[in-house]
């Protein structure tokens, strides 16, 4: 088997490990998220929790604002 035939088969198989190794990740996430028994959050709450965080720390850090 030629040297770049093996490099092209090595790089192939550490993908497919790179990417099996995701997959459980992601799945795992996924899993422990669905069976997170904390009440839901709207994106419109979670929203104007974080403006109110950028409002603080824009003036605590006026050097952060871009306005």
């Amino acid at each position: 088997m030629s040297p770049l035939l093996k490099s092209s088969r090595r790089s192939a198989s550490s993908a497919d490990a790179q990417a099996i190794s995701h997959d459980h990740w992601f799945r795992a996430r996924v899993e422990a998220s669905l069976a997170d028994p904390r009440p839901l959050a709207s994106h419109d709450d979670v929203m104007a929790e974080v403006d109110v965080l950028i409002d603080t720390l824009e003036a605590d850090s006026p050097h952060l604002s871009q306005k």
